[in-house]
C-alpha cells in the first residue's frame, strides 16, 4: 500500500466535500427559490469535478484537425478533476504534484465560503409588497368567472394565479402532486444514483480495466440494466397519474375548465416526466462516471467502441422513457381504477417490448428455422432488444454499420409509436372522458 497516495486521496476528497458543501450554502445564501438554488449549486459541483476540461478532452479526441500537446491537458485535469486525480493521478506519468488538486479545492472552497458569509449577513432588502386591490364588485366578478376557470373560487381566498403561457394542468400538478413528494424524490435519487455507480463500477472492473482491453460489452450491460429498471418502474410510477383524478371525484371538475383535452393530457404527462426524473438524472450522473472511464480508455488507445455503446445506451434510454410514459399515460386514460391502469399499463409494455420479440422466437423455436436476418428482424422489434443489435453489446459481428442501421431505424419507429400513442391517447381523452355519459 502506498500511504503516500491513500493520504493524498483523503484530504483531496476533505478538500472536494469542503468546496462542494461551500458551494451549496452560497447558492443558499444567494437565491431566494430551493429549485434555483439546487440548480446552480450542480452547475457549480460539475465546474469543480472538472466538467469543462473534459468537454474539452472529447472535442480534441473526436477532432481530427485539433491537436493539444499532452503537457497542457493532463495538468488541467489532474489539477481540476479530482476524481480524475484519484483514478489515473499514479498512471498518466506526470511531474504534477499531488497538492495541486487539494489547493485548488481548497482554494475555491474558501471563495464560496466567504461569498455565502457576505452574502448571510447583508442587509436584508426591503418586502415585496402586494398593492393588487381585491375584487369586490360583483359585475366584474361575474364577467371574470365566465372567462376565467380560476374565478370560480373565492377571490380573496384563491392562491396565487397561473402565469400566461403556462399549462394550467402542468402547474397544478407541481404545486398540489409533486410538492409533497420533494423529499421522495430526492431519495430515490440518491437510492438510484447508488445503484448505478456500483453497476458502472462493476462494469469497469469486470470488463479488465486494469489492462485487458477494452470493456464495450460491460458498457452495454451497463445501459442495458438502466433501461430495465426504468421500463420495469414507470408503469408503476405513472398508473394513477389520470385515475385519481376519478378516485378523488375531480373529474367534473376538470370538465368545467376551459382547458383543452390536449392541455390536460401533456400537462399529465410532463408531470409524469418529473416523477421519472429522479432515475434520469441518476442515470446520467453515474453515466458521467463511466464517461471518465471510457475517456482514458480513448485517450491510450485501447477503446474498442464504448463511447458509441454509451451514446446509443442513452439514445435508447430516451426513448424507452418516452414510449412508456406514453403507453403508461394511455392505459390511466383508458381505466378509472388505479389496480387496472398498472395491470394495463404493464401489459402494453410487455406488448411493446417483450411480444413481439417473443412471438419471433416462439415461431424460430416451434417451425425449428434459423436465420440471421430473421433474428435481426425480432430484435428490431424491441427498443431494448435492438440496442444489443449495436456492435459488440452482446452480439459478435463485423459488419457493424448494418447492425447500427438496424438499432437506428428501431429508435426512429419506436419513437413514432410512443407519439402516436400520446395523439390516441389525447383522442379518447377528448372523445369519451371530457363528456357525460
Amino acid at each position: 500500500i502506498d500511504w503516500q497516495i491513500v493520504v493524498t486521496n483523503f484530504a483531496l476528497i476533505a478538500a472536494t466535500a469542503f468546496s462542494c458543501a461551500s458551494a451549496g450554502l452560497l447558492c443558499s445564501a444567494f437565491f431566494r427559490k430551493s429549485t434555483t438554488a439546487i440548480s446552480v449549486t450542480y452547475l457549480l459541483v460539475l465546474f469543480l469535478t472538472g466538467f469543462p476540461f473534459y468537454l474539452l478532452v472529447i472535442f480534441v479526441l473526436m477532432s481530427r484537425t485539433v491537436t493539444v500537446s499532452e503537457d497542457l491537458i493532463l495538468p488541467a485535469l489532474l489539477t481540476s478533476s479530482p476524481q480524475f486525480t484519484m483514478l489515473f493521478g499514479s498512471s498518466v506519468g506526470t511531474k504534477l504534484s499531488p497538492v495541486y488538486p487539494v489547493l485548488y479545492q481548497l482554494f475555491w472552497g474558501f471563495v464560496f465560503f466567504f461569498l455565502a458569509r457576505r452574502a448571510i449577513f447583508r442587509p436584508p432588502g426591503p418586502p415585496k409588497l402586494s398593492f393588487i386591490k381585491p375584487i369586490d364588485d360583483p359585475a366584474v366578478l361575474a364577467r371574470r368567472r365566465k372567462r376565467f376557470p380560476f374565478y370560480l373560487i373565492d377571490p380573496l381566498r384563491r392562491k396565487k394565479c397561473i402565469e400566461s403561457n403556462r399549462n394550467p394542468m402542468l402547474v397544478k400538478e407541481l404545486r398540489w402532486g409533486l410538492t409533497g413528494r420533494t423529499t421522495w424524490l430526492i431519495r430515490s435519487y440518491y437510492l438510484f444514483f447508488a445503484w448505478y455507480i456500483v453497476l458502472c463500477v462493476w462494469a469497469v472492473f469486470e470488463g479488465g480495466y486494469r489492462g485487458r482491453g477494452g470493456f464495450s460489452d460491460e458498457v452495454g450491460a451497463f445501459m442495458l440494466w438502466q433501461i430495465i429498471i426504468t421500463v420495469l418502474l414507470a408503469p408503476a410510477l405513472l398508473a394513477n397519474s389520470f385515475t385519481k383524478e376519478h378516485e378523488q371525484g375531480n373529474m367534473d371538475f376538470l370538465r368545467s375548465t376551459l382547458l383543452k383535452p390536449k392541455e390536460i393530457v401533456l400537462g399529465k404527462a410532463v408531470a409524469g416526466l418529473i416523477i421519472l426524473s429522479p432515475m434520469i438524472m441518476a442515470s446520467l450522473a453515474a453515466g458521467f462516471v463511466m464517461l471518465l472511464c471510457v475517456l482514458r480508455q480513448m485517450y491510450y488507445g485501447f477503446a474498442h467502441g464504448e463511447f458509441e455503446r454509451l451514446f446509443c445506451g442513452y439514445v435508447t434510454l430516451a426513448v424507452c422513457v418516452f414510449l412508456s410514459l406514453a403507453t403508461s399515460t394511455c392505459a390511466s386514460v383508458l381505466t378509472k381504477k388505479t389496480i387496472s391502469s398498472l395491470m394495463l399499463g404493464y401489459l402494453f409494455s410487455i406488448m411493446v417490448y417483450v411480444g413481439f420479440t417473443g412471438i419471433f422466437a416462439l415461431i424460430t423455436e416451434l417451425t425449428h428455422t434459423f436465420s440471421r436476418e430473421g433474428e435481426k428482424l425480432a430484435f428490431f422489434s424491441s427498443p431494448i432488444a435492438a440496442y444489443m443489435l449495436v456492435p459488440s453489446v452482446y452480439w459478435k459481428d463485423d459488419t457493424g454499420l448494418g447492425l447500427s442501421a438496424y438499432w437506428l431505424l428501431s429508435m426512429l419507429l419506436f419513437g413514432a409509436i410512443a407519439l402516436a400513442i400520446l395523439r390516441l391517447t389525447i383522442f379518447v381523452f377528448s372523445r369519451y372522458r371530457m363528456r357525460d355519459k
